[in-house]
C-alpha cells in the first residue's frame, strides 16, 4: 500500500521570525546590561551620545526611532544619575543640548562591552562573509519594512 504524500513543511512567516528573533535577543541583552546597571533604552541613548555629544532631545529621539516624550523618560534617568546633562545651546537659548558625562562614557564602556561579547557569541560559527551577508539582509529587510510599500515594485 503507498504510503500518503507528506504536506511540505510550513514555512515560517519571515516577520514572525524576525519577532521572536528580536525578542530573544533583546531579551538577552536586556538581562546582560541590568547586571551593569543599565537599561536597554539607557544604553542606547549613552550609545548615540557617545557617538555624537550634544544633540538636541528631538534628533536623539529621531536617531533612536522613539518619540520625544517616551526619551524624556529616560533622559531624566540619565540625568539623575549624572551620565548625562541637559545644558543651552550657545547660540540660541532655547535649545537644550544632552551632553554625555565622563560617567555616562564610563556607563557606556561597560554597555558597550556586553554588546561586543553578545554580538560574538550570537554570531559564533558564521565566516566573517556569512555574517556580512546577513547583517546586510537585516538592513534590506528593515528598509523595506520603514518604506510601508510606497514604493513600486
Amino acid at each position: 500500500m503507498p504510503s500518503a504524500p507528506v504536506a511540505p513543511a510550513a514555512r515560517v512567516s519571515l516577520g514572525r521570525q524576525l519577532q521572536v528573533t528580536a525578542k530573544v535577543v533583546g531579551e538577552r541583552f536586556t538581562q546582560e546590561l541590568e547586571r551593569s546597571g543599565l537599561t536597554r533604552p539607557l544604553y542606547l541613548a549613552l550609545d548615540q551620545l557617545a557617538r555624537e555629544d550634544a544633540l538636541r532631545q528631538c534628533d536623539l529621539a529621531a536617531r533612536l526611532e522613539v518619540e520625544s516624550p517616551t526619551l524624556t523618560h529616560h533622559l531624566d534617568h540619565l540625568v539623575e544619575r549624572a551620565l548625562v546633562v541637559r545644558a543651552p545651546d550657545a547660540g540660541d537659548r532655547r535649545v537644550v543640548r544632552l551632553h554625555i558625562t565622563d560617567a555616562g562614557r564610563s556607563a557606556h564602556a561597560a554597555g558597550a562591552t556586553i554588546a561586543r561579547r553578545l554580538d560574538a557569541e550570537l554570531a559564533g560559527g558564521l565566516t566573517a562573509a556569512e555574517l556580512a551577508a546577513v547583517t546586510q539582509l537585516l538592513a534590506e529587510v528593515a528598509a523595506r519594512a520603514r518604506d510601508d510599500g510606497r514604493s513600486p515594485g
